[in-house]
């Protein structure tokens, strides 16, 4: 049974597959996402930092001022892609 659906795939799925991956055009938008990713997850990180819920943690962001040094980075990084 596994062997049938095995012969399945690679005659059938595999060679459509990579007719698709071939694709120039998908090429270069998988390649662009892929260069951008580092600055998406820099910018992911910095606002999972400045968001975190707990109330002496927000006052004290709020106080030192550090809360908006750390807005600024989502700002020119997410932001800054959309």
């Amino acid at each position: 049974m596994m062997n049938t659906f095995i012969d399945f795939m690679e005659k059938r799925f595999i060679p459509v597959a990579n007719k698709i991956s071939e694709n120039r055009y998908l090429k270069s938008v998988s390649t662009g996402s892929m260069a951008l990713l580092g600055v998406i997850m820099v910018g992911s990180i910095f606002t999972v930092i400045a968001s975190f819920s707990w109330e002496p943690y927000q006052n004290f962001l709020t106080s030192t001022q550090l809360g908006t040094l750390l807005n600024y980075v989502p700002d020119f990084t997410i932001d800054l892609l959309a």
